[in-house]
């Protein structure tokens, strides 16, 4: 670019705004296709807003609740495992001539059993609510997040309207 009537000094700075004018303009010329083909998705109604809130926390209890759960069944699966090395070190040391003592031993063990069938009940219970939690997990992802709502709906409901 030329600028005759102006001074050398003066030329630099214009030339130099001109440059980022050019570069500006193609850079809004490429993403403006990007802008207009972006899908803008709709408002979350009110209705929508107060059940993707009631979803997020009854999902946020069902997770906690897990939490307890599996913690609980850690703390079982654990001791299970020291009774099962306590019946081991017990049979080792068993007086086998002693009834008596058989019979304690076999109903221990019978005790050891039936708190594993009850573990693995629990267990597939457990495994069961994770995935519904999963499932509802994907559910609001598809139909909550991400989606824009209006603010005054979300201070509306929390207010109790």
């Amino acid at each position: 670019m030329y600028f005759p009537d102006l001074s050398r000094g003066a030329r630099a700075p214009l030339l130099a705004l001109c440059m980022i004018c050019t570069a500006l303009s193609a850079v809004a010329a490429t993403d403006a296709p990007a802008k207009s083909g972006a899908k803008k998705t709709p408002l979350l109604t009110r209705d929508e807003l107060r059940a993707c809130m009631a979803s997020h926390t009854k999902r946020q209890q069902e997770r906690d609740s897990l939490v307890d759960v599996k913690s609980k069944l850690d703390a079982e699966r654990a001791d299970i495992q020291t009774s099962g090395q306590a019946l081991k070190d017990q049979l080792a040391a068993l007086d086998r001539t002693n009834a008596e003592m058989v019979a304690k031993y076999v109903e221990a063990n019978n005790a050891r059993e039936k708190r594993i069938d009850d573990f693995e009940k629990a267990s597939n219970d457990f495994n069961a609510r994770v995935e519904a939690a999963t499932a509802a997990d994907a559910t609001y992802k598809k139909d909550c997040a991400d989606r824009r709502f209006d603010e005054k709906d979300e201070l509306a409901i929390k207010k109790g309207k």
